[in-house]
């Protein structure tokens, strides 16, 4: 199935999609560089474009916003930061699963990663007008754990009455995962030591 066609089912009808999904061939490979790296990259280009379009905050009269190197390495790192968070979020999953009576599955765990992270990945458009960006990147989380909850048991094969407990660890052990990530992202940012504000005209 194509790019755009998955992408629009996983957003109207996730839970028909996911059982489409669930019998589909999958390499983790194949999922990353034809469905994650395209998406994934939505957030961070259109941050870019959104900052250098629109001024930043206004403080006293004065317009303040990031520079150009700041935006750029800013979007850089945060999109491998996404790559390497979904393999982590993929790698988890599969070996969190056998605890809950699921299959031990890489292709269906990446699947499953993948996937539920298309609602997150698509609102990053609206990082296009920074002011909006971070309000529907919260929505498009929401609707990434809601995908993600719908797909666990009919892709890990995990019985629906444990679902709920393994999905509650998983959420967890993500968070851990993104959280780690955005610090290794600050690290970076201060190794680059980009400057993160340059003032404009009043």
């Amino acid at each position: 199935m194509g790019l755009l066609t998955r992408a629009n089912a996983m957003l109207l009808r996730p839970a028909r999609t996911w059982s489409d999904a669930a019998g589909e061939p999958a390499v983790a490979a194949d999922l990353m560089k034809g469905y994650v790296v395209p998406l994934a990259a939505i957030g961070p280009v259109c941050g870019v474009l959104g900052g250098l379009a629109f001024h930043g905050d206004s403080i006293f009269g004065v317009n303040i916003r990031p520079p150009v190197r700041t935006l750029l390495v800013t979007a850089a790192s945060s999109y491998l930061m996404t790559l390497l968070g979904v393999v982590l979020a993929a790698l988890a999953v599969e070996r969190l699963a056998p605890l809950f009576g699921g299959a031990r599955d890489r292709g269906q765990a990446f699947k499953l990663v993948v996937y539920s992270g298309t609602a997150l990945w698509a609102t990053g458009i609206f990082s296009l007008y920074p002011a909006l960006g971070w309000l529907m990147a919260m929505l498009g989380a929401l609707g990434s754990l809601y995908s993600l909850r719908l797909g666990l048991p009919k892709l890990m094969g995990i019985e629906e009455d444990r679902s709920l407990v393994a999905f509650a660890l998983i959420f967890l052990v993500i968070a851990l995962i993104a959280a780690a990530l955005s610090l290794l992202h600050s690290v970076v940012l201060e190794a680059l030591d980009a400057p993160l504000w340059v003032t404009v005209t009043v």
